[in-house]
């Protein structure tokens, strides 16, 4: 019997969803009444469609919502620009979504902005799944979209566009994808929203004075509205020259600038019952009560669990603070990375290597720790709900957002522990820059946010993790700061890397044995180790003792070696005190010290996968490093930094 492909086969007698709803009818959505366009509440806006409008695209169209005017061109498939998408399983989809300066109220700029990055993300992960993506293999498909006029709606219309577009390209799809949008006002479900409905649908989505800047273009979410709402029932002050939001911001949520802002000016205060930590969480008293047997090397097990606890709880008095976190899916941390891609893309940098440890470390600290607690207290912990998987995602949310409160300038505090890690909402919002603007200080009642230099209206308002270079700021926060912006970078070379180098050069027996006894007596004075690092910045050596020894010993002679070990490694009336090992004293370091670097360096450079030409070209095609995901760009960021400071060493030591 003839099969006709090109319908959905499926029962020839159907019956409504609505006949299997229980409950009362009345209990539905009310209707609203007619909406400012004169539709009702479950109206869409009429729509104009026309395909093949961009002649040097494979497949293109031009679609209205309304006011909202959507242009989508897709290429492909051909292949792919670079070897390594080339998949003999399948093609690659790339989206980039784009708003035209001109299509809102407010000017967009032309670099891709935060929300569009976030949209051209949702649309690849919408359209792929639709794809034949198997039929294509060692192929890219590539779809671009770029709003002409925005009047609200327009990620659903670039979804539907896309998909006509695909059809026009001849590119074989499971299914055809179909966006649409609504909103929810209470209960009330506005379809097709506009822009106004979209930012203005409710009163009582509303949030006044200091929370938002009296503009109607920028969003207010669900989550940060209910947070922010949280936050003023909760006794934080948040100044009226601030507000929080996703556009102008470097990555996700941010704190900009409303007016002027003057050096010394308080930005917002948090109040200590405010802050979530092992102290304020409901199972304080449990907590205290196990304090011994929580203990662990991280020191963060109190914290996790109560995490755990108040994430989970439906009565948590900070269930609002974790709506701007829903199920933690905005974390880039490389915890979350598969392994293959941490190989690929962070070889020789030393993140992968880390991951790795932290990740054996968390499982450890979970099976031997938190798992026999929460099976010791069924009543408040449950091991299916609790798991590890929410364990992992937490200390990685702990990683990137927490904060800990230095002791007091007091002479005798460098023996004592670390104070416990704490949450402080509106605190953790704040992006990193090293050049930033604002500072964190703890008093006694309350945390106070501080600018610290005058802040112009629009700019975005930074916090410190910390003089990091980008290599830590991946591994600990998922994020990199462009080259050359990290005034904090650095890299590590392994002290045992400097003994194979060393041991490259010998010659004879007696020479090996000789490089062996220097090392151990290295070893001995606690000055190389089996896990130590050597750490390079970008004005010179950072550990400059251990670096300056190292060179010194290993390039004695024997007769030099042996007087040096008499005298403990002291030395009296040194020639000259080099020991400071900036980029203007390495030039003047010996020959034989200088040989020994640069043939550490040139084994350093051989841990990557690739060379600082192809990273540089790269980066200095726009079109290529756009295309590249956040996690290549952050890695090719990590990689590019590491090979400069190398390769600067290289040329100080000809």
């Amino acid at each position: 019997m003839p099969v006709d492909t090109k319908r959905v086969r499926g029962p020839e007698e159907s019956q409504s969803p609505l006949l299997f709803v229980g409950g009362d009818v009345g209990a539905r959505p009310r209707p609203l009444q007619p909406r400012a366009d004169g539709r009702s509440a479950a109206e869409p806006r009429p729509v104009f469609a026309r395909a093949g409008l961009v002649s040097q695209a494979d497949g293109s169209v031009y679609a209205e919502y309304g006011r909202s005017k959507v242009l989508c061109a897709v290429y492909g498939p051909r292949e792919s620009d670079r070897k390594e998408e080339r998949r003999l399983s399948g093609a690659t989809l790339g989206c980039e979504f784009r708003f035209a300066p001109f299509s809102c109220s407010k000017r967009a700029a032309w670099i891709q902005g935060n929300l569009e990055k976030e949209y051209s993300s949702i649309m690849e992960q919408s359209l792929q799944p639709a794809i034949c993506l198997h039929k294509y293999p060692r192929s890219q498909i590539e779809v671009y979209v770029m709003v002409l006029e925005n009047d609200g709606s327009t990620l659903a219309a670039a979804l539907t566009c896309a998909s006509i577009a695909l059809a026009e390209a001849g590119i074989e799809m499971f299914d055809v994808v179909v966006g649409c949008s609504l909103r929810q006002c209470g209960d009330v479900s506005l379809l097709d929203p506009t822009a106004a409905e979209d930012y203005n649908a409710s009163s009582s989505q509303e949030v006044q004075s200091a929370k938002t800047p009296e503009n109607p273009e920028e969003k207010i979410e669900t989550g940060l509205a209910q947070f922010l709402d949280w936050c003023t029932q909760s006794g934080l002050v948040l100044s009226s020259k601030v507000y929080v939001s996703k556009e102008g911001t470097v990555a996700d949520y941010g704190l900009v600038a409303k007016d002027e802002i003057e050096e010394g000016e308080l930005l917002f205060s948090v109040p200590r019952s405010a802050v979530l930590s092992q102290h304020t969480t409901a199972i304080s008293n449990l907590l205290k009560k196990e304090e011994a047997a929580l203990e662990s090397p991280s020191g963060w097990v109190p914290l996790l669990l109560s995490m755990m606890f108040e994430i989970t709880s439906s009565e948590s008095p900070w269930k609002s603070y974790f709506s701007l976190w829903p199920d933690f899916s905005s974390l880039h941390h490389p915890m979350f990375w598969s392994e293959e891609e941490r190989n690929r893309l962070l070889l020789g940098t030393g993140v992968a290597l880390a991951v790795e440890k932290d990740l054996l470390n968390i499982e450890e600290e979970y099976n031997s720790i938190v798992l026999p607690f929460m099976m010791s207290h069924p009543d408040t912990f449950d091991p299916k709900k609790h798991t590890l998987d929410l364990y992992k995602k937490l200390v990685a949310f702990i990683m990137a957002y927490s904060f800990q409160e230095p002791h007091e300038d007091d002479e005798d505090d460098d023996d004592e522990a670390p104070k416990p890690p704490m949450m402080v909402p509106m605190a953790d919002i704040l992006n990193h820059v090293a050049n930033h603007n604002a500072h964190l200080e703890f008093a006694p009642e309350c945390l106070k946010m501080q600018s610290i230099r005058k802040i112009s209206k629009g700019e975005e308002i930074f916090n410190t993790y910390g003089q990091l270079a980008n290599w830590q700021l991946l591994h600990m926060y998922g994020f990199t700061e462009p080259y050359p912006s990290n005034t904090h970078e650095a890299m590590d070379i392994r002290m045992q890397m400097m003994y194979d180098a060393a041991l490259q050069a010998v010659r004879t027996e007696e020479e090996r044995k000789l490089l062996m006894e220097k090392w151990e007596f290295l070893t001995e004075l606690e000055i190389v180790g089996e896990e130590g690092d050597f750490v390079i910045g970008q004005a010179g050596v950072l550990t400059e003792e251990e670096l300056y020894s190292t060179l010194k010993v290993l390039s004695m002679s024997l007769e030099e070696f042996e007087e040096y070990k008499a005298n403990d490694g002291w030395e009296e009336d040194e020639e000259e005190d080099l020991s400071t090992l900036d980029n203007a004293v390495i030039p003047k370091l010996k020959p034989a010290w200088k040989q020994l670097l640069r043939n550490t360096v040139t084994m350093r450079l051989k841990s990557y996968s690739s060379g600082l030409k192809e990273e540089e070209a790269t980066l200095a095609n726009e079109e290529t490093y756009r295309q590249l995901s956040k996690r290549e760009r952050d890695s090719l960021q990590v990689r590019y930094a590491q090979k400069m400071i190398l390769h600067r060493l290289l040329q100080l030591t000809e």
